[in-house]
């Protein structure tokens, strides 16, 4: 299962509104840019993944790893907020719980978690 139609960035005015507003983070693996729209809607990811990474096969790996950590972690989000996250160029290199570190490093210090004690 992958992350829903509705929770993801599609437009290019879209991207270009975070990446112009947004505040960024960056990371060994990623770049997170977050946009905080001020609703109560879910928050809403866009993937930017260039061909510097590499061929198609390469890129819809990367980018089907990160749906699975927005998916996955998308319960401890914050509302009210769009992201873009960039895959760098060595992010194929990269395992699955390397880009998850890589991934919960960059938003905690975007500050896109919910305050919750649990966590």
């Amino acid at each position: 299962m992958g992350l829903p139609s509705s929770r993801r960035l599609k437009r290019h005015g879209e991207f270009a509104r975070v990446k112009a507003g947004g505040t960024g983070q960056k990371g060994r693996f990623l770049v997170i840019n977050v946009l905080p729209t001020g609703g109560t809607s879910p928050s809403r990811c866009g993937i930017i993944t260039g061909r510097k990474i590499g061929n198609a096969v390469h890129r819809n790996q990367v980018r089907r790893r990160l749906r699975e950590i927005i998916r996955h972690e998308g319960a401890h989000i914050s509302s009210g907020l769009w992201m873009v996250i960039i895959a760098r160029w060595n992010s194929t290199q990269a395992t699955m719980d390397e880009l998850k570190q890589d991934w919960k490093r960059c938003a905690t210090r975007a500050g896109i978690f919910q305050d919750n004690p649990a966590r």
